[in-house]
């Protein structure tokens, strides 16, 4: 079984799935896209209602929350963890490639 997160509005993601599932072959955007749920999956897996608290935050993204959730030793180390990394995200997004 594999349990992800994603929006209410993301309907994409189920038709994924099913072509993964059928063995259909995938276009590289919906590629991108499986492999990111596939990451989340991991992390709830792993971590379970920790990374979804990572997750919620602004800006964190699946790698940002798997080295949060690799560092954090205490519930005080997780969310001064998160609000740095919402902090690096607000302070840096402006230099991204949209």
């Amino acid at each position: 079984r594999i349990i992800t997160s994603t929006y209410r509005t993301n309907k994409d993601l189920l038709k994924i799935i099913k072509k993964k599932i059928n063995k259909k072959e995938l276009t590289a955007e919906e590629t991108k896209e499986f492999k990111r749920h596939w990451k989340t999956s991991s992390l709830i897996q792993n971590f379970g209602k920790k990374s979804m608290i990572v997750l919620a935050g602004h800006g964190i993204g699946t790698d940002t929350a798997a080295r949060i959730l690799k560092k954090s030793f205490s519930e005080d180390d997780l969310y001064r963890l998160i609000i740095n990394a919402e902090r690096n995200y607000l302070r840096t997004r402006g230099f991204w490639k949209k």
